[in-house]
């Protein structure tokens, strides 16, 4: 098993949304490497106006061949998407 850097993928954009019925952070980010990684997750965690953690939203995809962008969207499953104030979102490879 090799070990990947983060730094191998890359967020390239990300924004928050609130749509009728749902909202979280959609972007999109790269696979800088230059192999095929077999799992990649995107996390948003949501905070509200003191820095308190009010939720976290997670996407996934499999097999994100070498140089390929994958658009993510990391879903806020609370009910009252009006208490985020601000938002985190990273990137991880795992497997």
């Amino acid at each position: 098993m090799s070990v990947v850097p983060l730094s191998t993928v890359e967020i390239l954009d990300h924004e928050f949304y609130e749509e009728e019925f749902q909202s979280g952070v959609r972007g999109t980010a790269i696979n800088n490497a230059d192999r095929e990684l077999s799992y990649v997750e995107a996390t948003a965690t949501f905070l509200d106006a003191d820095g308190t953690q009010i939720g976290e939203g997670l996407d996934n995809v499999n097999d994100l061949a070498a140089g390929r962008e994958w658009e993510f969207d990391c879903m806020y499953t609370s009910q009252d998407a009006s208490r985020i104030e601000e938002y985190e979102v990273e990137v991880s490879v795992g497997f």
